[in-house]
């Protein structure tokens, strides 16, 4: 970590050390005082830092969340046994009561708490602590669920609707699950419907979030447009304007994260969540905008819609847990 202050920007061996951690790509940037970014060292200057300026130990404090999410991306998210103290600590409860113990893997928490939602930047409650997952769910993580016959098992994932349509259309994997151009294992997973994606969140003890619970993931509290700020730069997604036609790496971009700490809620797939478009409950909301498109559908704020059934190329999901006060359930 670097603690960037109106004196260490002046200390050589600061910036030795910084530039250690940064060329091992586990630098976490931390501003303290109010300096200028002209201030800091010019290696530094575009890269994304924990704002501590004003902090006085809140724990929902922005920059706060930030710096705890940056070391939650070098050093992991909780263990499956500190997650499950979490989950039975004393005014908490799961979602629903499972016969195994959840592995918080993969996962950055966003806490409870009002942000500002959609372009009006209205006030949206969400008064419970959830988990997010840090990345879309990759090829490799999809490939466990049809290798434990996930495809097969219909009392266990798959709901009435989803398990007739798979049935009716003998879907036995994603679409373009043999093409490898598609199927990198550690890019996200594509071709899924919407049916699929619930399945497979259902298999891992998880769910789809709303677009209430995307939206806070992917701008935090302020009502900013996009994960990192108010202006696109085409070097922090995967767009139209990247150049790239097709999909990446989920955690090539490191400087694009959002407030919370995850990876890729601009840009790369488009992600399905549980909300519903509009009132005909016939199509799905899609969120984050993917790598064929450019900065006006990759903001935070953009809905998109597609049929649960539909099974395209630059369409995955990313999975959910909430963690409930009594009172809330």
């Amino acid at each position: 970590m670097v603690f960037w202050t109106k004196t260490s920007v002046s200390k050589e061996w600061v910036i030795e050390e910084a530039e250690e951690g940064k060329s091992r790509n586990i630098l976490i940037p931390v501003l303290m005082d109010q300096i200028g970014r002209e201030s800091i060292p010019l290696g530094f200057r575009q890269r994304q830092w924990a704002d501590l300026t004003g902090w006085h130990s809140s724990m929902t404090h922005q920059g706060f969340q930030q710096f705890v999410a940056g070391i939650s991306r070098i050093a992991g998210p909780p263990s499956a046994q500190s997650a499950q103290g979490i989950q039975n600590r004393p005014g908490n409860v799961q979602e629903k009561a499972l016969a195994k113990p959840i592995a918080i893997e993969h996962m950055v928490l966003v806490p409870k708490g009002s942000f500002k939602y959609g372009d009006e930047r209205n006030l949206c409650p969400l008064n419970y602590d959830y988990y997010i997952d840090i990345y879309p769910v990759t090829n490799e993580q999809f490939k466990k669920f049809i290798e434990a016959g996930g495809y097969m098992m219909k009392q266990e994932h798959w709901s009435e609707e989803g398990w007739k349509w798979r049935k009716k259309n003998k879907v036995t994997q994603p679409c373009y699950w043999d093409d490898p151009g598609w199927t990198q294992p550690d890019h996200p997973v594509v071709g899924v419907s919407w049916y699929e994606a619930e399945a497979y969140a259902k298999s891992v003890g998880k769910r789809l979030p709303t677009e209430q619970e995307w939206e806070k993931a992917a701008r935090g509290t302020d009502g900013r447009i996009y994960p990192w700020g108010d202006e696109f730069d085409k070097e922090k997604c995967n767009s139209g304007a990247s150049g790239i036609g097709r999909t990446t790496l989920v955690t090539k971009y490191v400087n694009g994260l959002s407030p919370y700490g995850c990876y890729d809620m601009a840009g790369n797939v488009w992600v399905w969540t549980s909300s519903v478009y509009d009132n005909s409950g016939q199509y799905k909301v899609l969120r984050g905008g993917s790598w064929n498109l450019y900065a006006y559908y990759l903001r935070a704020t953009y809905r998109n819609l597609n049929e649960p059934t539909d099974r395209i190329d630059d369409l995955g999901f990313r999975c959910l847990m909430a963690l409930r006060r009594r009172e809330d359930v």
